[in-house]
Order: C-alpha cells, then structure tokens, then sequence
C-alpha cells in the first residue's frame, strides 16, 4: 500500500494534515513512490486529495486514515463521521467510484486497528 496524489508520498501526507482537522495515520508501505505518481501523472489513478473530498462528502466529518491499496488500485478512505460511527470506504482508484463501505462503532474500530487510548 502507499499514499499518491500530484506530490510525492511524503509531501501527499503533509498537504492531506493541512487541508483536513483530522487526523492521518500513515502506515508502513512497502510500494514504490514512483511508480503511484507516474499512475497518476499518466491519469490511470486519481488524486487522494479528490478521494478524500469524495468521502466526506459522503460522510461530513473528520478524516482518519487514507491508503492506497497499488495491487487493486483502491483507495480505502476512513471518516469518523457526524453520526459517531467510523466509516470505511474503498474506492475504485481509476475512476473514483465507490465500491463498498461499512461503518463501525469507536469501541470495534480501534480493537479492529490495535489504536490504544495511551
């Protein structure tokens, strides 16, 4: 998995915190930068940036967690929504549509993702 957009990596992440109250959690990847931004700089894949804006449209709130999944170019995208529930969205990196959601309590999401209160 990795993060993509217009910038590198690195510079994706720090323009996704300053665009959004919320919160990133950028996890360890294992792909090669150079190859999600020449995807996206050749128009196979969207921006993170227009993923994220996809999602909170969907679900107004504060934004958890964003990544790339390069092998089946989904975008799973993380809001802790209005309604107090986490929703998890995929979306097809390609074209931006929606493939699947589903939603969690606080309590199983973070016993999902090992997130402690410490």
């Amino acid at each position: 998995m990795a993060w993509t957009g217009i910038l590198s990596r690195f510079q994706m992440v720090l323009v996704a915190a300053a665009m959004l109250s919320g919160i990133i959690i950028v996890s360890p990847a294992a792909a090669d930068h150079n190859q999600v931004f020449e995807l996206h700089q050749r128009g196979e894949i969207l921006s993170l940036v227009e993923l994220i804006d996809r999602a909170q449209a969907i679900h107004p709130g504060q934004m958890i967690e964003a990544r790339l999944d390069e092998e089946a170019l989904v975008y799973e995208i993380t809001v802790y929504g209005e309604d107090d529930l986490y929703h998890e969205m995929y979306f097809d990196a390609r074209d931006g549509r929606l493939l699947s959601e589903h939603k969690e309590t606080e309590e199983s999401f973070r016993s999902d993702h090992h997130h402690n209160d410490d």
